[in-house]
């Protein structure tokens, strides 16, 4: 049986991210020096990676279309970094990794969704925490 080819529906994920989307930051916790023991006691450092999104921001509403005080807002990211976004990671949206310091905004990530038909991951779908 002959599987598809996913190789052309991710350039093309890619190619309209970039196109369409925002410069945005991910910031992994990595562990220093781990304690096998305790894995609490040992220090972490921040890795910082540039990515591409597109903002999904939507209201949530009910049957009668009053809105619920709530707001969803996610993001598609790229594969294009070659960086697996994991849930507790951070996000700063609109910077580049050198625009990165003490006052910036973290947008913590709730949930992360590949869209992965077959074996290979074509983006991202993250919830930030509101």
């Amino acid at each position: 049986m002959q599987t598809f080819d996913y190789t052309r529906p991710r350039a093309t994920a890619e190619r309209l991210i970039a196109r369409f989307g925002k410069a945005a930051v991910l910031r992994k916790s990595v562990a220093a020096d781990p304690d096998p023991y305790d894995p609490d006691a040992g220090t972490t450092s921040s890795e910082f990676t540039a990515i591409e999104v597109v903002e999904l921001n939507s209201e949530l509403r009910d049957a009668t279309g009053t809105l619920i005080d709530q707001t969803s807002h996610k993001l598609l990211v790229s594969t294009a970094a070659g960086v697996e976004p994991q849930d507790e990671d951070a996000v700063a949206i609109g910077l580049s990794t050198d625009e990165v310091g003490e006052g910036t905004i973290w947008l913590m990530i709730a949930k992360v969704l590949p869209l992965a038909p077959g074996s290979m991951t074509l983006l991202y779908e993250i919830t930030l925490e509101s």
